[in-house]
Order: C-alpha cells, then structure tokens, then sequence
C-alpha cells in the first residue's frame, strides 16, 4: 500500500521539515515503512507532492490580480503539482525543492503499485482538478469488476479527463462527479465532508451491484480545495483491519539539531504551547518516534480540518442526515471580515492597577469566598472583591503594558506599570488557585502553574515566589483543577492534572506553614483512557459522605472523546456527542458543560450523564467556556463571546444566548470573571475586561504575548502571558453595579413585608430601575435582564412560564405565560412591553442626571402624587398592576376555598410565601378564570419578530377571549375605555445626485447644481397647503369618519381645552370645538413631516436630502392604496422639475388602525369595573396613536380586544419626567381585577 502526508497549518512549512528530514519522513516510509498491512517496506513507484501559495504572501496578492487574464495556470488557488516515477529516497530534485519551498497546506504521496500496474506520471498521486488536489493509500478489491460502471456513470468532461489506469485517479473522478462545476466550485466544510461520504457510498453501490462486496476494500482518502482537508479511514469488511492513519496537532512541528553518530541529527517534535492547534498534519504513519504526538484515526472514520484549523471528527455514515450539520460548518471559516464586526458600543478607561508591598488586605474576601449570587453552599474559588477601579483615561482605544527587561532569577518578581511580572522562562499553559483552607493558616494562598514542558511550579501569594516544583508530565500540562476539600479528608491539597501526553495525574501539596514551602507528591497516575492529548478536565461535586461516594471526574481529549472515570476503580464512561477537540468542560451543578472544537457546547446532568441541551451559534470551534453563576460564557475562533442564561424552571432548565460580544478580532483564548467582571483574550495579544452587568467593554489592552489563561485570586488578577505570569492588583474601590439577580431569586411577590400598596411600589421600583432601551445596545444586557425580572414574578404566580427568543439575532426575547387550562371558564390574554423608549442625554460632569429630568430617569421618584420614572406609565406600571390584580384573585380564591385558612398579614415580616400558586395549590376552577400574558420587548422598535413567535404559539393562549390592553391613556384625570386607533405609514423620500457624486462647496459650486434640498423642499411643500390639509388626490377617500353617537361620547368625555393647550405649549388650534377637534386627532388622517436629514454638516451643498413622512390613516382606508397615491405624487412633482437628479422613496414601516366595538359585553365588563373602582361611568375615546399588535392579536386569537387605561394622557409617555398618578396606579390594580371578577359573570 502507498503511505502518504497533509499538513495544513497557520503559517507555511519548509517542505523538508515534512519530507526529508523528520526521521520517519514520507521519504523514509517510502522505503522503510512500518505499518503497511503487507508487511513490504518498499513503497518505490513513484512519489508526488502538491502545494498551495500562503494567501498572506505578496505572491499570491500579485497572481490572484492576474487570475482573470492568465487562466487556470495563473490562478494562485491552483495547487502546484511535483510528481515523478522514480523512487521519493533518490530524487535530488524533490530534496531540491523540499529544501527552498514553503506552504501552509501540502500534500506528499509516495507510491507502490500493485502487480501489473503500469509506473507512469499519470498513476502517481496526488491528482489534481481545478482547486482540489486528492491521494489515495489502499484499493478497491477487483477494481477491474466495476471499473467500466464507473467510468460510464462520469459527465462527459471527466470522462475524457481521466488519464490514468488506476483506481485512485477514479475514485477521485467520482468525486468530483458529486460536485457541480467542480472546476471553479467552492465547497464548505460540510459540503466537502458530504461529497466524499458519497464518494464512498458510489463506490460501495458500484461493488454491490457486480457482486463483489465480500473483496476487501480500503478507501483512505485525502482531499482539500485549498481552504478544508478531509482525510478518510475505510475498510470492507468492516471488521477486517484498516489501512493505518494517524494525526498530529499543536502549536509547531519543528525540530531541534542533536548530534548523532553520522553526525548532525534532527530531533522533531510536535510542541504544546497552548490548547488549539497552529499546525495539523494526517499520516499513514507517524513522522516521529515520540507516541504521544500521533492519535490513530478510528476505522471507519474521517477527519476534517476546517478552515480555521478545528480538528473534526466523524464516524462515516451513508445514512447521515446532513442538513442537522454544526451551523459553523457551512461557513467557509472565520475570515478577517468576520473577526472584524462593528464591534459593540463600548467605553473603554485606564485601569487603575498599583504595585503595592503589603499584598494581603482584608477588603479582598477570603480567597474561598462565598458569592452573594451564587446559590445555597456554592463556593466560589475566585475572589469576592468588586472588581477593578477604572479612571477615566484620554488614550486610544487599546494600550501596551511598558515591560522591564526580565531578570535572571525566576522566582525574581519584576515591577510591572500595571502590577507584577513574574518570569517563568517556560510558556504558562494552565493555572489554577489552590483553596484548601485547611493550609492556609497565615497565607494568602497559592497558585500552581502547568508549563509546557510538563512541570508544575507552585506560586506563594504572599512573597510571589515559586516555593516548589517537579517534573509532572512528559508534554504540554493542559489542565489544572483543584480538588475541592469536601471530596477527600487529607489536611492537605490535592489536583488533578492532565497533559498532551495522554495521561492524568493526582497530587497531594502539603505546606509548612512557618517557611511557606510545599512538597508535591504523586499519589496516582491515570494513563491509556484516551488517545490524544487530554485537554480539558473537571471533577463532580461530592455527595453527602467521602466514604460512600469516590471522586469521579470528566475529561476530554483530542481524540474527540470525553470520558468519567472513577479515582478508586478507574472505571470509565465514555460519553458520545461531541465532534471535535474537547477544549473545556465545567461544573455548573447539576449539570457540567463541555465545549469542543465543532462549535459546539453541550450540558450534561450530572446525575445520569446524559446530555440534555446542545448550544450552537457560534461559527468556529469554541475554545473556552467559563461558568459564573448564573452565567455561562463561550468564546470561540471566529472572536465572539457568547453569553448564555438558564431560562425555565426545574433543576435542568434552557438555557439561551442573550448576548453575542464581538469586541475582539481574532479567536478568543481564555475566558474567567468574578462576581462584577468578566475578563477574555484573543489570540491578538488583547486583554479585554467587561461589566458582566451591562455586558459592556470597559478596557483593552494589549499585551506583548497572547493570555492563554486568565485566574482571578485574591491578590489580583493572574495572567499566563507567554513564558511570564503577570499579577495585576485589585484596587479596593468598586465600579461596576452589583451583578443581576438571578431569576429564581426574586421576591417582589412573594417574600412580602409591606403593604399590598408597597409592596406594589417596590416591584415597579425595581423594573423601573432596569434600563431596559430597546433601541440603544448599550441597553441590550439590560432589555434580556428586565426579561428575567418580569419571568421570575409569572413564575412566582405560578403560571406556566416560557421565553422565546425572537429569529433575529440581537432582538429582546417575548414572554408568554399561562395560569390556568381550565376549559370551562373564561380565558384572558394580558398584553404589555417590557422595554422603554431612551431618556436623553447625560449631563455633562454628571453621573445620575439626565438632560431635561427633574429626577434620575431609572430611579423611581415619588412627588406631588405622582411617581417619576422611564416606564411608569408606559408599560411597566400597567403591567404590575395586572400581575398584582392576579395576586389578588389568587388570595380572594384561597379565602373562598380555604375558610379556616389563617393567611398570614403580608406586614408580618415572619411571612415567606413561596410561588404563589404553589402557595395556595390554586387552578383555573379555584380562580374561575385563566389567564394568558405576552410580553414582548421590542414594542419601542417596531415589534420586530413579534408576529412570528406568536403565530407560531397561538395554540398555546387557546380559549381566549378578550385581550387586555393597558397601554393607552384617560383622555384627561377621568376614568376611561379606548376603542380606536389610527394607522401608521412611515415613508421616506431622498433626494441625491449620483451614487457617485460627494458633498459639494456651496461658495465654488452653487449655483452650477441642482441642488438637492431644493429639491426636496419643493416635492415636501406640495404635500400639504398652508392649512394642513393634504394636497394628494384620493387622501380622504375611504374614511370611515364618526357617528353621532360617538360624537356625543366625545362630547361627554368634557375635554379640557385650555389644559391641552397649557401640556402642548401651543396658543391655538385649528379647531377650538372640542369635539372637532378630538375627531380630527381620533377619526380624521393626517400627513406630517417630521424630520429632514442632509448627507453634509456646515457650508455645504449635501449630495443627498432625506425626508420622512409620516402618515396617520384610519377606518377604512388601506395603506398600500395611500402609499400608492402618495409615491405616485411625488414622483409627478419631481418629473416636473426635469432635474437630472434622483428620486428614491422607501416605505420604513406600516401599522394597522384599529376599531373595536364598545358596545360588547367586554367593553360593558370593564366599565362596570371602572365604576365599581372610582364610582363614576367611564369616558369612552378614540386615540390617534398606533398599537399594530392590537389588529394582529384578533385575528391571531379570533377574539375581541379591551384597552383599558390605567396611565393620563398628560403622564408624558416617551418624554422627560414620565409619570403616574399614584392613585392610577394603585386603582388600576383593582379596576384589573374586578374586570376579571366580571368577565366571569358573562354567560358562556
């Protein structure tokens, strides 16, 4: 059988560092093969080898310029193609070549032909076609059977392309006859994986079909298009043995020069430095002698590298269902434009980080601090300080650190500006904090460092020194975990450590107190449970007794596995589901998360290890992933930092990304935080840290070496930087907020010691103080955090809560929630928003005052009876009061059905109900009705996606009735129901001169153009008259318009004129008749210019002009047929002009108006609420505002819908100083409630 080699790496490789000079070279097996299945060393007839250009080399620049006039020889993604017949060990030409030639992707094949096979250029490998290049080592048993079939099934252009008389070249014809056009096809990794699949698959229907599949066949492929690498192991029979391959990743396959007996040597290895491979190469056989360098590729396997260098693996399946593919695998790989997103808003400050000689303080928390987020008896290992202080700092974006030269002595602490650098003089692989309190009497503890050589050296926090080390390992230490002192009764430390040389090992530290040195002590190894270097390692938390529950942890490996194993026994379990490197795995009880090389994260039940969730999102391997509760970070190679939360109740839960980070550019390394921050690096060398509050950048910094690992301890942070270790301090001052709560956290409902009404004032208070913006993304961690709020007090109702992310990314989640199945009684949907419009701007010098704001927008504020605060009235105040108003339904219902039930007063501070309809054991027969609630947070922003997630749930709100709506207003300070709505149409018009033209002089060009805001002020101008009245022929067709009756309801509604006129700042009106007035602003359309926006800023004639128009249009006027008439006006007018300008419109947005039917008994339900509330009859109005859900729900839910106001029209929704009347607000609660008590009366 012929052997043969792919490398593909980040950077080229001299070919003779492949070829000829490794001491088991693709030369050497060419003559002194080891593995071949025949036992024949020779492999003589023939070799090739085959390369591509480094795209980064100015070569490729130039050629790829010249691509389209040369043809296919001068395209630079052509691969260049060596082959020659004579035997690989005796061509001078090929060591020649090997010696001068460098390549970040070869292919290398020496050749032995079977029995009667001619030895010509056209049978050696490897074959080539366009940008694909291909090798074979094995046959096909009597090839010579299927061989005229298989020529026969080719297109005609492969047919006459095959040259040669081996199976080989064929079985790459029919690969390429998978692909359409495969001459320019550009395929992704998946599709790549998937065509060679069914290369096997042909291959085996064509020996079926002659009758010879019992003839033993091997198939090891190997092919790439320049950009992915699939290589193949295959045998049938499967249970025969299969042709040897194996693979080799790491950071570098080089070589060190020893001497040996014929003189100079070269020793090659493949180093370790950190946990993602730089360089991979596939083989048929190991290129050197050191085993733990090479990982046997399973039978019946492929192996893919992407284009980004993840490392994949597969079991070959003809059944495989492609299409549920990795979504990152039908990426072409993370190219430099996607590492270079438009990053997120960030404000980036100068750390304020200190060289101090007394490193202990009391201010900095044990260093097995407790958390104040975390739950019942979880122990934190990292510090409980509140993060770094950040000062403000006038520099770019990113700044360097200014290195003192390392010293000589390696325990020699050097002063760092931003700390302490400790040269190690060996690469820092893996760090971890030791917290076995038991010795740290008079210490601050240590830290114990895995160095890429395999030692492990142990750091004193108090003198930052290096106290011991030992030789641990024969490779790389990858993994560092402590054992924490509840899984074993030793007064002394314990780890687990694991290595690119395949094995475990378990140590014990002890310490002497009075000189602060240690011992490390061997007390197991673990070695032959995997393959490959094992990567990522994490222990279970320990039962109830040492005794009765041995340690068990998890490990996983580049082999793509990941195992348990038992400590005592050694009894493993291996655990299938991952595809790739296993490059982290953490605890997050009761579950433990691993994240892998396919760009995937799994979670896993400790219990029963069984996966219960996959992530995926990520479009690259995700490298690193960190737990800090609750929160679960992943950082992947394309540069994004995903941020994930647990979203349903129960112990397992689903958890959701709510946040994608893409500060960085390169692939994100390492991953940590504490209880205020998060820290990441990127292979760039950048150090960025984060509020994980707001989720925004506070710093960056780069760094002279990239951070492979970041630990936080009690003295600072410790970053592994190369071969230094780097301490920066904490300063002792806070600056960030406090970190979310988690959602089962909350006890705005349900731990109450106040007063209904306080307790009221309190929830809003609280969702008043969340930002929740939708439209700024400065605001985004703040929307998803009013969404866990408003999730925590459904569920405390008890209401079967869900949350449902909208398509797009980047969107704020909707919340649909269900009290109740009960299909005997009444159904409710309860509809509201979550997210507010923005507040303004900051006061300049001012921390907490915001521009125009008599008090901080986010803090609630009561004055003069009213509270002040963004959301209170739109639409955060209406929604406590409907949660409320359930409350009260809830302890009515528990009174009825339990008499002798003794409810505690919810002033008694000794009350601690828990969920509520846990509480009370209450269903929809004790409430006497169901309740349905949607809450969406994206209403400020249009609803985007909001439609389709609930067409898409509609089964889940069946049996309603009636939506409630409370997010219009009383028309003045009385009582009343809103029945109608006018539509929206948002259009915009530009003006311009060219694509091609720019912003023009107005002193050197006016007066030579048409200008465009001439233009445009001309075609805004002949929309309306002098008088407002709309111009545009057909604009009041279709009007519905006002009946008496409604008339007379406006009449009675006893509309304030002159208090309009005070809240407006308007002298007068068009119409002073009040109900005029009310029905041109209800019932009439109205067109109105509402901005006007130029491409230039000063003295300047702007290329383009753009205005927005915006339309209110009523019952029964259609928006497409006024956006008609409207488009078609304008352009008239501009034709009119003869201006050699341009004329774009654009409609943004639509909205339906909407009329419901006051009258109904829905409508007679509320105002006998009202009536029962504040002992009056309510007003019944129009609004001449746009709510679009409220048509949509009908129709969605065939149900009528109910606005019920709770907030004045005077409340200043979306302004400065928005408010609610306190007595609103707490009436409104009630009016709530006896609407539900009403509802139930309507006869069914």
């Amino acid at each position: 059988m012929c052997r043969f080699m792919v490398y593909k790496g980040r950077r080229p490789i001299l070919m003779a560092d492949l070829l000829t000079n490794p001491t088991r070279s693709i030369i050497t097996q060419s003559y002194a093969s080891k593995e071949r299945i025949e036992h024949n060393p020779l492999n003589g007839d023939g070799f090739g080898v085959g390369w591509y250009l480094d795209k980064h080399s100015d070569t490729y620049i130039e050629e790829k310029k010249r691509t389209v006039q040369r043809g296919e020889d001068g395209d630079p993604d052509v691969p260049c193609i060596f082959t020659s017949v004579n035997p690989a060990w005796s061509n001078l030409n090929l060591k020649r070549i090997a010696a001068k030639t460098t390549s970040p992707l070869i292919f290398a094949h020496v050749r032995a032909a079977y029995p009667g096979m001619p030895v010509t250029e056209t049978n050696c490998h490897p074959f080539q076609y366009g940008r694909f290049m291909w090798m074979h080592n094995g046959g096909i048993g009597k090839y010579d059977k299927i061989s005229r079939l298989a020529r026969e099934s080719l297109s005609d252009e492969l047919f006459a392309w095959v040259q040669g008389t081996t199976d080989s070249e064929m079985t790459f014809a029919l690969f390429l006859n998978q692909i359409e056009s495969p001459k320019t096809a550009i395929l992704t990794p998946q599709q790549l994986r998937q065509k060679v699949v069914e290369t096997i698959r042909v291959i085996q229907d064509l020996r079926a079909k002659v009758g010879i599949s019992d003839e033993l066949t091997h198939l090891n492929f190997a092919v790439t298009d320049g950009e992915t690498v699939v290589a193949t192991k295959f045998v049938d029979p499967s249970e025969e043995t299969a042709a040897s391959l194996y693979f080799s990743t790491g950071t570098k396959f080089g070589s060190t020069e020893v001497c040996g007996s014929g003189g100079k040597v070269y020793s090659y290895r493949m180093s370790h430095t950190e946990k993602s491979p730089h360089s991979v190469i596939i083989s048929s056989e190991p290129l050197t002698d050191n085993p733990i360098d090479w990982v046997p590729i399973p039978k019946n396997n492929l192996v893919v590298i992407t284009p980004d260098l993840s490392v994949l693996m597969y079991p070959i399946l003809f059944d495989e269902d492609f299409s549920q593919e990795q979504s990152f695998l039908t990426n072409h790989g993370p190219s430099d434009a996607e590492w270079n997103e438009t990053p997120t808003t960030s404000r980036h400050n100068s750390l304020s980080l200190h060289h101090s000689h007394s490193f202990g303080s009391p201010h900095m928390g044990n260093l097995m601090g407790k958390s104040s987020t975390s739950p019942p008896g979880y122990m934190s290992p990292l510090a409980t300080h509140h993060g770094l202080h950040m000062s403000p700092h006038p520099s770019s974006h990113v700044t360097r650190g200014n290195w003192e030269k390392p010293h000589d002595s390696w325990n020699h602490s050097s002063q760092w500006e931003w700390g302490h650098t400790i040269d190690v003089k060996r690469q820092v692989v893996s760090l971890a904090v030791l917290i076995n309190t038991h010795t740290m009497m008079g210490s601050s503890g240590f830290v114990l460092c895995g160095l890429e050589e395999g030692t492990l050296a142990l750091l004193s926090l108090s003198g930052l020194n290096f106290v011991s080390q030992i030789s641990a390992h024969a490779g790389a230490i990858f993994s560092v975990v402590d054992v924490p002192p509840e899984n074993y009764k030793s007064p002394n430390s314990r780890v687990l450590t694991t290595s690119a040389d395949s094995t475990m090992k378990l140590w014990e530290i002890s310490f002497q107190d009075e000189t602060q040195s240690a011992e490390i002590r061997n007390l197991k190894n673990f070695s032959h449970l995997t393959t490959g270097g094992i990567l990522s390692l994490g222990v279970f938390p320990k039962g109830p007794t040492v005794n009765d529950d041995p340690l068990t942890f998890v490990f996983g490996s580049q082999s793509t596995t990941m195992m348990t194993c038992d400590i005592s026994t050694e009894t493993t379990t291996q655990l299938s589901g991952h595809y790739g490197y296993i490059y982290g795995i953490v605890m997050m009880p009761p579950l433990f998360a691993s994240c892998s090389g396919d760009g995937t994260i799994k979670l896993w039940e400790i219990s029963t290890l069984k996966e219960v969730q996959t992530l995926v999102g990520h479009k690259g391997g995700v490298q690193c992933i960190h737990y800090q509760y609750p929160t679960l970070y992943s950082g992947s190679r394309d540069g994004t930092i995903k941020v994930w939360e647990q979203w349903e109740r129960g112990t397992i839960g689903k958890w959701l990304c709510i946040r994608t980070l893409r500060d960085h550019q390169s692939p994100i390394l390492a991953l940590s935080a504490t209880n205020t921050l998060l820290f990441s690096s990127s292979d760039d060398h950048v150090f960025k840290v984060w509020d994980r509050d707001r989720l925004m950048c506070l710093h960056s910094i780069a760094l002279t070496d990239k951070c492979l690992t970041i630990l936080p301890t009690t003295l600072g942070i410790f970053l592994a930087c190369g071969i230094n270790l780097n301490l920066w301090e904490y300063s002792l001052l806070p600056m960030t907020t406090a970190h979310s709560p988690h959602p089962n956290h909350f006890t705005a409902l349900s731990n109450q010691t106040f007063s209904p009404e306080s307790a009221m004032i309190d929830t809003l208070r609280k969702f008043v103080e969340i930002p929740s913006v939708s439209s700024d993304p400065v605001y985004k961690s703040s929307c998803w955090k009013a969404a866990r709020y408003l999730f925590s007090l459904l569920e405390e109702l008890g209401a079967e809560t869900k949350l449902v992310p909208v398509p797009n990314e980047g969107r704020n989640p909707v919340i649909i929630a269900r009290l109740g199945k009960n299909p005997n009684v009444p159904t409710v949907t309860i509809y509201g928003h979550y997210d507010v419009v923005g507040v303004g701007e900051r006061v300049p010098e001012s921390h907490n005052a915001w521009e125009g704001w008599e008090s901080p927008p986010f803090k609630l504020n009561g004055r003069g009876g009213y509270l002040y605060g963004r959301g209170v009235v739109d639409d955060k105040g209406p929604i406590v009061c409907a949660l409320y108003a359930i409350r009260q339904l809830q302890k009515n219902a528990q009174t009825q059905n339990s008499p002798n039930f003794n409810l505690k007063s919810e002033t008694d501070p000794r009350s601690n109900l828990k969920r509520s309809g846990e509480d009370f054991n209450l269903n929809s027969q004790d409430l006497g009705i169901n309740v349905c609630f949607i809450f969406e947070g994206e209403e400020e922003c249009d609803s985007e996606g909001f439609e389709e997630v609930i067409q898409e749930r509609a089964e889940f709100f069946a049996g309603t009735e009636v939506i409630l709506i409370m997010n219009t207003y009383f028309v003045n300070s009385r009582p009343c129901l809103v029945y109608g709505l006018r539509g929206v149409i948002e259009l915009q018009v530009e003006v311009s001169l060219g694509v091609e033209s720019t912003d023009l002089h107005s002193g050197l060009d006016g007066g030579a153009v048409h200008e465009p805001f001439h233009e445009i002020s001309y075609l805004l101008s002949q929309l309306v008259d002098g008088k407002g009245e709309v111009r545009i022929p057909g604009f009041y067709d279709n009007v519905r318009g006002t009946t008496p009756d409604e008339r007379e309801l406006f009449a009675k509604l006893d509309f304030n004129l002159e208090a309009y006129k005070e809240s407006t700042g308007v002298e007068k009106f068009k119409k002073e008749d009040t109900v005029e007035l009310l029905a041109d602003r209800w019932s009439r359309p109205n067109l109105s210019i509402v901005q006007v926006e130029t491409s230039g800023r000063g003295s300047v004639i702007s290329k383009s002009v753009r205005g927005r128009i915006n339309v209110r249009y009523v019952p029964d006027q259609s928006a497409s047929h006024l956006i008609d008439l409207i488009s078609d006006f304008l352009r008239t007018k501009f034709s009119e002009l003869k201006s050699p300008n341009k004329l774009q419109l654009e409609t943004l947005r639509t909205g339906e108006w909407w009329l419901g039917d006051y009258n109904n008994q829905y409508y007679s339900a509320a105002a006998a609420a009202i009536k029962s509330e504040w002992g009056c009859d309510p007003g019944y109005a129009r609004e001449g505002g746009t709510i679009p859900v409220t048509p949509f729900l009908e129709r969605v839910f065939n149900a009528p819908a109910v606005h019920l106001p709770i907030g004045e029209s005077s409340d200043r929704a979306h302004l400065e100083n928005e408010r609610i009347k306190l007595t609103n607000f707490l009436k409104g609660k009630n009016v709530i409630a006896r609407f539900f008590e009403e509802v139930k009366k309507i006869p069914r």
